[in-house]
């Protein structure tokens, strides 16, 4: 169409932000991504409020909608972690360390300090309770002193009460020390508990993290979690393994009493099974042993009431009784995608226990089969030098439009063609394809990331007929709903925004009535939104089934208040699809949906993903701008909205 003479508010539009570079791509394709005009409004409510401001029509686009959706999980996480779990971890394992603590003062008084294997062992599981308490004891900066001060962000008189933890006389060096380096130091030591050399900046607080106390030291406590409890020692076959076997004896026969204690207790093993499923769900954890195998496989040799002093009495473990055992631990499988540790090679010194699983994305398993030596470039001189993902003849990196690929097969993307330009890369590609066809429904909806992955292959695949024309091309499939793809991924990875509701001093722009004189528009998204309904439906029963949402009020709230909201949208999505006219009504409520809140902190809009020696840094630093011609009860208007600003650095 002629934009200048066939759209309504052109002109107007044009004055506050120069259209006339963009004339012809509007014409023709009716909609334009470009660079957001306002520097200063570089999230998604922020450009909102900029051109509520500005009196230009607004288009709730997918985006936001997906950014909302997303942020608003992660919410849902942080408060369960915080009302909920922060209590439970507590009890279990100040339960756990009850238990453990008696059993070694017990020997301990009728053996003295003597070098006794069970006696060290009893001690390592003690101190190694000791430190997720002393984690989880709120320092005196972390207490709010003013009682009449209520704080999400600090621990009550009360809290400090119940979260306080001393040190017995004879953990105070070790377990004080464990402590000092996970809060203070960012190298590599000896852990003064384990024995073996680690690297301390793991414990590192994410920023977002750092300025609420609870979060703050759940972080610390569960990544102390993930600490290792080898399966295998140090030896020819495994040189690079943690431990000489002295102390891996000590340190196996520690886990061993830990695995039995958990499994002996069917009350702290029921509320640790709920919280390691919660955590599964939202950050994802890596599939491998657990307490539960361990347990598992000395009841399947020693049998259900199997004693742990009789196994690793000094006169008994023999090396054909440690092999048994590490053959028995290690005949356990899971799954590759999900994270699982190779066994392939033979003893690998990454296998052993850990009460929890380390944080894990596919993002490895998928990237690693569609990269090395089996993917050289294929004979084509023009593209060689463009390829970024290329490195000494072979492919040593990915893209992130790889993982949309697989099940969502991307054509007609010359910039994808090239990056695609391999050896193998079709059959790689196919067996990932073949792999998520067995993918059923269930399958989908073990975390956030298969779900999200989910419901964009539901978006790449909807049926573009049924669109308005400007969304029936290739070319917005490739631009736009890509865009909008990418960016959900990403956005996975990062952590929560702070939202706030407008401050009071703000313009309250639901009151101004010129801002309606044209009606606003809502991106086509009807499927996208009820499959983020259908999600929100199922977490909320999955809490409840958990007794999970009681203790959580505001965390199911927040759900429930997600969902009217994009029950409200479809309804406005259905209007504008059948082509009826949104009333004032309709865009004063539409309006309301972005103009009553801001970011009032944004965190970090990257992360890196290591392969090789190169990387892939994935980004949505600011937000774009979304230009769309749309029409309205006969007339052509424009209307704008932010959507992700995706940006993909490759380097070797």
């Amino acid at each position: 169409i002629d934009i200048k003479s066939k759209v309504e508010n052109y002109y107007d539009v044009s004055r506050k932000i120069d259209l006339s570079k963009y004339v012809d791509d509007l014409g023709k394709d009716g909609y334009k991504i470009i660079n957001n005009p306002y520097p200063d409004a570089n999230n998604f409510y922020a450009l909102y409020n900029r051109l509520l401001q500005e009196e230009i029509p607004i288009v709730i686009t997918t985006d936001f909608l997906m950014y909302n959706y997303q942020n608003n999980l992660k919410g849902v996480f942080d408060e369960i972690r915080r009302s909920t779990f922060y209590k439970t971890v507590w009890n279990i394992y100040k339960d756990l360390y009850d238990k453990a603590s008696k059993r070694y003062e017990e020997r301990l008084a009728t053996r003295g300090t003597t070098n006794d294997l069970i006696l060290e062992s009893r001690r390592l599981e003690t101190a190694y309770l000791a430190v997720i308490l002393k984690l989880l004891t709120p320092s005196a900066d972390q207490i709010n002193q003013q009682k009449t001060l209520n704080s999400n962000h600090k621990f009550s008189s009360d809290e400090a009460i119940y979260y306080d933890f001393t040190l017995p006389s004879y953990l105070e060096k070790d377990v004080g020390r464990e402590v000092q380096l996970i809060k203070k130091l960012n190298q590599v030591q000896k852990s003064p508990v384990f024995l073996y050399p680690r690297n301390y900046a793991e414990f590192v607080v994410p920023t977002e993290f750092r300025s609420d106390a609870k979060l703050n030291n759940f972080y610390l406590a569960t990544k102390w979690l993930n600490s290792e409890f080898p399966l295998y020692f140090k030896s020819d076959s495994c040189p690079d393994c943690l431990l000489d076997k002295n102390d891996w004896l000590i340190n196996m026969t520690s886990a061993s009493y830990l695995a039995k204690d958990m499994s002996d207790s069917q009350a702290s093993k029921n509320q640790w099974a709920i919280i390691y499923k919660f955590i599964s769900y939202f950050t994802g954890l890596r599939q491998d042993l657990t307490f539960l195998e361990y347990n598992r496989a000395f009841q399947d040799i020693y049998g259900a009431n199997y004693e742990v002093e009789k196994i690793f009495s000094r006169d008994t473990i023999t090396d054909l009784e440690i092999v048994k055992i590490q053959d028995k631990i290690a005949q356990n499988k899971f799954s590759e995608i999900e994270g699982s540790y190779s066994r392939k090679e033979g003893k690998n010194p990454l296998l052993g226990m850990r009460m929890l699983q380390e944080p894990y994305w596919p993002n490895e398993y998928i990237f690693n089969h569609l990269t090395g030596s089996k993917m050289t470039t294929l004979e084509l001189p023009a593209n060689k030098k463009q390829q970024q993902t290329a490195c000494s003849g072979i492919r040593c990196v990915g893209t992130a439009m790889d993982v949309i690929n697989i099940k969502s097969p991307l054509k007609n993307i010359p910039k994808f063609e090239i990056e695609t330009n391999y050896n193998s890369y079709d059959f790689e590609m196919q067996g990932l394809r073949d792999y998520f066809r067995g993918f059923n429904v269930f399958t989908w909806n073990t975390n956030i990331y298969w779900s999200t992955l989910d419901i964009i292959n539901g978006s790449m695949a909807e049926d573009q007929s049924l669109f308005p024309a400007y969304m029936k091309s290739d070319k917005w499939l490739n631009e736009k709903v890509l865009n909008t793809a990418l960016g959900t991924w990403v956005n996975i990875h990062l952590p929560r925004d702070d939202i706030a509701p407008a401050i009071s001093n703000q313009k309250d722009f639901t009151k101004l009535r010129p801002i309606c004189e044209l009606p606003n528009y809502i991106e086509p998204n009807i499927d996208y939104l009820n499959e983020a309904i259908a999600r929100n439906k199922m977490l909320l029963k999955m809490m409840d089934v958990l007794s999970v949402s009681g203790e959580t009020i505001s965390a199911a709230l927040d759900l429930r208040d997600m969902n009217m909201m994009f029950e409200d949208i479809i309804k406005l999505n259905k209007k504008n699809l059948n082509g009826d006219i949104l009333s004032y009504n309709d865009c004063i409520h539409i309006k309301s949906f972005v103009g009553k809140e801001f970011i009032g902190k944004t965190n970090a809009k990257s992360f890196s993903i290591r392969l090789n020696k190169a990387a892939m840094n994935e980004s949505l630093n600011g937000v774009k701008l979304i230009i769309i011609v749309f029409e309205s009860g006969g007339n052509q208007i424009i209307a704008m909205g932010p959507v992700f600003n995706y940006a993909e650095g490759i380097w070797h």
